[in-house]
């Protein structure tokens, strides 16, 4: 039994980096530890509304993310500069502000590469330190397979990995922790090994199904995959009057939705506006989660339609027929439980990766975003719907994953952690 201890758990991006946080930190709590998650201002409300603590960091971004940010989030080539600056610019305000944060504290737990200052904070205060990953795609890019022969495979990865480095966003967030490491007097890392060394060398948890990946041997050491942590115990996961009243007056409805960040993508109005003429084509209603960007509302609402800026992916994914997504893994997660067939639509980043392995799971198909027009949407959509191995996968996989606990499994494995002598985790690190 591991003592009662102070743990900090560190977030930044979307409510997908967040809902981790908060419910592993909601049963630390339950087990009697002492628990801050430290992330940006804008989540303040939603932390200490479920009885967290909260810790603010710098830069203070929205928790919409904003159409601006998640612009620069969506084109990893950065043509905004200025605010990838402000983001750069900014870490040594992150590094001070999480410094605080974990003063007094036994642990430290890091959710996504995103905090990027989490390193230099374990390294400066010799703090226990846990990375955590929702995304298979960023665990030593784990790509799917190339080809069937694995050496290429290695040889693949390898030469993305050094492309990647010349990347302008990667060139800038290097120099500015190369810069803020010199300053703390801590050795400096080297460009192609940057993200790497952005998983601890003690623990990584790998928060996601072994149904989407299984650990590889080229993993960080000491990864453990714990399944999805999925956010039953939030409070207020309920649908709205207005949204219940639609549901419950039809068959059905097919659900549209582009997560907490893709709601900003540029074509995210046109993809609202397909998606009700794919609908209407095919007798089917629809429920756009449209966020709270009002440019994706369609001029015009058909019979059978409705637009709402949220609703909890739990309570209304069981009650589609198919569900129209960005990928992304939070909201992968909650379509593959509750059993329905999908239709993926990835922008950045890992969503094509997640995408593909969805496609490959055979739990749906997938569009790229400018595929996206109605005709094209109204066939795929037919396919799902009039093809049964769709809804059969989709069912066997929700069979899988409905007897994973994933937020005890990441519990119980932070605890034994927490429970290791010193003497133990410097060999693990060394």
């Amino acid at each position: 039994m591991t003592s009662h201890k102070r743990v900090v758990l560190t977030a930044f991006g979307t409510l997908g980096d967040l809902y981790p946080a908060m419910v592993i930190a909601l049963e630390l709590q339950n087990r009697g530890h002492r628990v801050v998650i430290a992330t940006t201002e804008g989540y303040r409300s939603k932390i200490e509304e479920i009885g967290i603590k909260f810790h603010a960091l710098r830069p203070e971004i929205p928790p919409s993310m904003g159409a601006e940010w998640t612009s620069l989030l969506l084109d990893p080539f950065i043509d905004d500069k200025g605010l990838m600056d402000l983001f750069c610019s900014s870490q040594r305000q992150t590094y001070d502000d999480l410094i605080k944060a974990v003063q007094g504290a036994d642990l430290l737990v890091s959710i996504n590469c995103t905090v990027v200052v989490a390193p230099l904070v374990a390294q400066k205060t010799r703090m226990r330190w846990i990375s955590c990953v929702v995304d298979p795609f960023y665990v030593a890019e784990d790509f799917l397979g190339i080809t069937p022969f694995a050496w290429v495979n290695y040889a693949f990865v390898e030469l993305v990995s050094f492309l990647v480095s010349f990347v302008a966003s990667v060139l800038l967030v290097h120099k500015y922790i190369s810069q803020l490491r010199a300053e703390l007097g801590l050795l400096r890392t080297k460009r192609h090994t940057f993200f790497s060394d952005l998983f601890s060398p003690e623990l990584v948890l790998a928060l996601y199904s072994p149904v989407i990946a299984k650990r590889r041997s080229d993993y960080p050491a000491n990864t453990q995959i714990t399944g999805f942590t999925f956010d039953r115990q939030l409070p207020n996961q309920v649908l709205s009057q207005t949204l219940t009243e639609f549901l419950d007056s039809g068959s059905p409805p097919i659900v549209f939705t582009l997560g907490s960040s893709a709601v900003y993508a540029v074509d995210a109005e046109k993809f609202y506006t397909e998606s009700v003429i794919a609908a209407q084509k095919l007798g089917y209603r629809a429920v756009l989660l449209v966020g709270d960007n009002t440019q994706n509302l369609p001029l015009t609402l058909p019979k059978g339609v409705i637009t709402v800026n949220y609703a909890p992916h739990s309570e209304i994914f069981p009650r589609a027929a198919l569900i129209v997504h960005q990928s992304g893994m939070g909201t992968t997660a909650q379509a593959l439980l509750a059993g329905v067939p999908m239709l993926l639509v990835p922008y950045e980043y890992e969503q094509p990766d997640t995408a593909a392995r969805l496609v490959r799971l055979g739990v749906g198909r997938m569009l790229k975003p400018k595929q996206y027009h109605a005709d094209r949407v109204t066939t795929e959509l037919n396919k799902l719907l009039t093809q049964p191995q769709y809804k059969v996968k989709a069912l066997e996989v929700q069979n899988r994953i409905q007897s994973e606990k994933g937020v005890q499994t990441a519990c119980d494995a932070i605890e034994k952690h927490l429970s290791l002598n010193c003497s133990t985790v410097e060999q693990m690190t060394s």
